[in-house]
Formats: C-alpha cells, structure tokens, sequence
C-alpha cells in the first residue's frame, strides 16, 4: 500500500535492517622479529662463528710478518770453503788425425785407409797397446767452387779421420808424437797430462774443504752468539784442471817438423763445498 502525507504526496516506505552486514576488517598483527637466540644451541652457533672469524685474522697477521722467501734463498748459515791436492799424472791422452783430399769419394775412403794403417801401426811400435787407439772422428766431406755465393760446382772430396791415442808410460810421449808425424799423420793436437782415475784425490780434496768449512760455521756461531742446527744442505763442485801441450806438424819457423819435447808437470785438484745450517 502506498501512503501519502499532507499535500497528497507519496512516502517511501522505509528500508528494514540488513542483517548480513560484514564486520569491519582489522588489520593483521606485523609478526616481530626476535634477536634472541630461542635457546643454548643457538647462541653456542655464534659464538662458533665468531671463533672461526677471530683465528682466521690472526692466521692472516701471522702469515703477512713472516720472512719473505721467495728469493729461492734456503734459510740458515751459508759457509764456503775449498781445498786443493797436487798429483802427478798417470797417463797422457793426444789426437792423431789425416786428412786426404782426391776427385771421388773412393779415392778419399782409400787413401785415409792407407795412411790410418800406416799410422796405427807407428803408434804401436812406439809401445803404445792397440786397445789404447780408438777412432773419434771420420768423415768425407766434398769440396766445392762458389761463385758469387751460390755453389757452382764439387772439384773433389776431403776426408779426415782422427783418433785418441792413450799413452801409459808418459816417457814414451815424445817418442809417440814423433812417431806419427813420421808416419804421414798431418794433424796432433790436444795432448792431455791427468789421471786415468780421479776419485781418490777428488775425495781427499772434498774431506779437507768440509772440514774447513765445519770449522768456519762453528767459529761463526760462536761469534755471533747462537747455536748450529743441523746441517741441510751440501753443494759441491769440483775442477781438475790439466795440463796441456798442442803440438802440430809443421808449426816450426818456415813449416819445418819440429821434435816434441814435453813435460807432464803436475796437476791441481780443487774441490769447493758450500754448506747450510739450521741456526738455532
């Protein structure tokens, strides 16, 4: 039914109650974060993470303040020292050689056959053993023109073949040189005086030279005030120096042969030592 007021006009009816109106939303609580471990395990984890920090830094400083070592330099006391022994050689050792030129390779191979034996044969008749002769070179090699730098063509072959003569009894030394040259041999040189073996003069050598240089640590440390450590390292060198005499046909005044004379002389063995120390 509609109603009307006063001057006949119609009046809304008024609008009942809603009885399904939401409830005002509420904001939802901020969750608060906590600093404090929840308990023992998770403060004894902090404290493990700050232990590991602290010994790293320390490690770090203790590292950066020790000596620097990449010189290649071995720490400790470095001491030198040599010595020298005197022998009298036992042996002489010289190079007999010919050489032969012709048009072919043959004729070379040939002719270096014939003088090789002669020449052999003169050593040993000169009281040299035959085991004491070996061969240390032979070769064939041709012989060229050159024209303006380029090879124009072969005129023949050269050929060389040398040998190691070891003479034990060195009194028969000049014998032997005069002996080959006779025989053809156009080439000697390098006549050596040493010892056929070394070592035991090597060895006395090296025994004076560590004592010396024990000696001259101990005296350090004790000038210096401190204690030797061990001994960690020894380097050692050694040279036995020979005498020598270079004798070739034809080096007399106008080409003439000259008759050898020589003497072995004696020979000075260095042995030098370097050894390091620990200091304590």
């Amino acid at each position: 039914m509609i109603e009307f007021d006063q001057n006949l006009n119609p009046v809304e009816p008024p609008k009942p109650n809603n009885p399904f109106t939401p409830p005002p939303v509420m904001p939802s609580p901020t969750p608060r974060t906590s600093m404090t471990p929840p308990n023992g395990r998770g403060l004894g984890l902090v404290l493990g993470v700050v232990g590991i920090i602290v010994v790293a830094a320390v490690l770090l400083i203790t590292l950066g303040a020790r000596p620097s070592t990449t010189t290649g330099q071995m720490e400790g006391l470095s001491v030198n020292a040599d010595a020298t022994v005197y022998a009298s050689p036992d042996i002489a050792r010289v190079n007999v050689g010919i050489v032969k030129t012709a048009k072919t390779v043959s004729e070379v191979e040939k002719a270096l056959s014939d003088a090789s034996t002669t020449i052999q044969q003169a050593i040993i008749d000169a009281g040299v053993k035959e085991a004491d002769i070996k061969t240390v070179d032979y070769s064939i090699y041709p012989e060229q023109t050159y024209v303006n730098g380029s090879v124009s063509r072969i005129t023949g072959y050269s050929g060389r073949h040398s040998m190691e003569v070891t003479i034990r009894e060195l009194d028969k030394t000049d014998t032997v040189l005069s002996s080959v040259t006779a025989a053809g041999a156009n080439e000697v040189g390098q006549l050596t005086f040493t010892l056929e073996n070394p070592d035991d003069k090597l060895a006395e050598a090296r025994k004076e030279a560590m004592k010396k240089a024990k000696d001259k640590a101990k005296q350090i440390a004790k000038d210096g005030d401190f204690t030797l450590g061990r001994l960690i390292s020894v380097n050692e060198y050694s040279n036995t120096p020979s005498p020598m005499y270079d004798y070739t046909k034809g080096s007399g005044m106008g080409g003439a042969e000259v008759t050898p004379s020589t003497e072995s002389g004696s020979l000075a063995m260095q042995v030098n030592v370097t050894l390091v120390y620990k200091i304590r």
